[in-house]
């Protein structure tokens, strides 16, 4: 399962270009617009030097052109920045729970698959926490959806404080929330790093971690970098933000940690990404696997 993002900068950038181009019926805007793909910004020399090639104008026109550009630009941008990096579909609910018996409560769920054919999820896993415990037996539950709206849907109609009477002796609930993914990644559970942190601009983070997901990758490592929004978290998750670091294994976590701190090409942009951390309020380590998937 993939959750996709619905467009990047360069399809961003093209209905920018195609809809300015129309607006102002001037082939010169277009060029205006590949400049900006490349420069990041124009100015009023680059409008000049495009004009001179495409067609006379006074310099009056030029005026009135660059500053009818530079006003209507923010309006555009506004406009197309889910375009330019947008959030990718579905849902993830979750229950926290404290069980005494772990294995024998996962055991359970996967031979009794009715709980999660009721709920209507796609798919539904487990995260068993392994370092930085709250309390022993800190683990959740989890259900993938197509979309929040059923997300929202399934957390009207299940009330996990009235369970199935098998439930009461394997697990005692501790809290639910929802979480909307901000990034896109691969469904594919493992070992799991999580950090809640407090972000101030947390779709530029989410970029950030697009980029270092990459850089990591390349460098010969597998990972899945995930970047969560609560909703409905209460004191527990409200104004935090779940960032997971995906491995197949602790070694191979362990492997991406020692190039780290041995000065690793992806190294500085994680620590570029923390201008956008205003704090981070709890990191720990979690086992995660999938026990069904709808058929």
């Amino acid at each position: 399962v993939t959750f996709i993002l619905i467009s990047r900068r360069s399809l961003g950038m093209l209905a920018l270009n195609l809809f300015i181009s129309e607006y102002y019926g001037l082939f010169i805007v277009r060029g205006l617009v590949l400049v900006i793909s490349i420069k990041g910004a124009f100015t009023f020399f680059d409008l000049l030097g495009y004009s001179v090639m495409i067609k006379r104008h006074s310099f009056l026109e030029l005026f009135m052109n660059y500053f009818r550009f530079k006003l209507t630009l923010p309006l555009f941008s506004l406009i197309f920045s889910g375009l330019v990096f947008g959030v990718p579909e579905g849902a993830i609910t979750t229950l926290t729970v404290q069980s005494n018996d772990i294995k024998k409560y996962v055991s359970h769920m996967k031979n009794n698959p009715e709980t999660f054919e009721a709920l209507d999820s796609d798919v539904a896993g487990v995260c068993v926490t392994r370092s930085g415990n709250n309390y022993a037996g800190e683990m959740f539950v989890w259900n993938a959806f197509p979309s929040l709206e059923k997300a929202l849907g399934m957390i009207e109609q299940y009330d996990p404080a009235n369970p199935a009477p098998a439930y009461d002796d394997l697990r005692s609930v501790k809290y639910a929330a929802v979480y909307k993914p901000l990034k896109e990644f691969d469904l594919d559970p493992g070992f799991e790093r999580l950090w809640r942190l407090k972000l101030n601009d947390e779709m530029a983070f989410a970029s950030k971690m697009v980029e270092l997901e990459a850089a990591i990758r390349k460098a010969g490592n597998e990972i899945n970098l995930a970047l969560f929004a609560p909703v409905g978290g209460g004191i527990h998750e409200t104004g935090m933000y779940h960032f997971r670091a995906i491995f197949k294994s602790g070694t191979d976590a362990g492997k991406v940690l020692d190039q780290f701190y041995d000065g690793a090409s992806f190294s500085p942009i994680w620590m570029d990404a923390q201008k956008y951390v205003d704090e981070i309020i709890s990191e720990t380590i979690e086992m995660c696997e999938i026990i069904y998937t709808a058929k």
